[in-house]
């Protein structure tokens, strides 16, 4: 008659243990749940700069005739085109490192690591397979 009751009583023990323990381990958990939740945050939150450069379609075909005279070929590699127009950014061009990370006929996007981390989009503005132009750039 007296068992039930000693077995509630310890079927209670049990169950107040293991609450005991889940809070404690609760409570151990969080700051760390916490933490990783903050990295997050932080790494999506992260500062990005975007400059619109808007470059003058006149100047641009004057540079093209003097690609097309054989002046300034360079304008031609859309890397050469990226790093001269990181260079009122960039104190030290030397230390880039860039690489085209897309590419089309019309478009391409160049990635550069410096000081910063660099993505800078060009166009082909004036002509098909001409000039590369420098349009936006995006500091991380």
């Amino acid at each position: 008659m007296f068992r039930p009751i000693i077995d509630s009583a310890r079927s209670f023990e049990n169950v107040f243990v293991v609450l005991l323990i889940s809070i404690a381990i609760f409570f151990w958990i969080s700051p760390l749940m916490n933490a990783e939740s903050l990295e997050k945050q932080e790494s999506q939150t992260q500062s990005v700069t975007q400059i619109e450069l808007n470059p003058n379609l006149t100047e641009q075909r004057e540079l093209q005739a003097a690609v097309d005279h054989g002046d300034q070929p360079w304008r031609l590699d859309p890397v050469d085109v990226a790093i001269s127009a990181l260079g009122n950014i960039e104190n030290n061009l030397e230390s880039l490192n860039c690489w085209v990370a897309s590419e089309s006929k019309s478009a391409a996007r160049v990635d550069c690591k410096g000081s910063n981390d660099y993505s800078v989009i060009l166009r082909r503005i004036v002509k098909p397979n001409g000039i590369w132009t420098a349009v936006s750039i995006t500091i991380r």
